[in-house]
C-alpha cells in the first residue's frame, strides 16, 4: 500500500530566522556577546600593532615583512586548531 505524498499532505514547520535568534536562549546570548566582545578587542590590538610597527626599528619594510610573516604563521595554526 505505497501511497504517493503530495506536497499539500506534508505541513512542514518552516522556522522564521533572523539577527534576533541568536538572542533566542541565554547560552546564545552570552556566546554572542564573549564572540562580539572578543572581535573589537582583536581587531583594535591589530590596529595598535600596525599603527606603532614604524617605530619599532630603523627600517620600516623589514619590520612590516617580519609581522606579516608571523601574523599568517599564526592564522595558519588557528585553522589547523579549529579544523579538529
Amino acid at each position: 500500500m505505497d501511497h504517493d505524498v503530495g506536497a499539500d499532505e506534508v505541513k512542514m514547520e518552516e522556522k522564521k530566522v533572523g539577527i534576533f535568534s541568536v538572542f533566542s536562549s541565554r547560552t546564545m546570548t552570552k556566546v554572542t556577546l564573549v564572540l562580539w566582545v572578543n572581535w573589537i578587542v582583536v581587531i583594535l590590538g591589530y590596529f595598535g600593532i600596525s599603527l606603532g610597527i614604524g617605530d619599532v626599528g630603523p627600517n620600516l619594510f623589514v619590520n612590516f615583512m617580519l609581522v606579516k610573516t608571523s601574523c599568517g604563521k599564526r592564522k595558519q595554526k588557528g585553522a589547523m586548531i579549529s579544523d579538529r
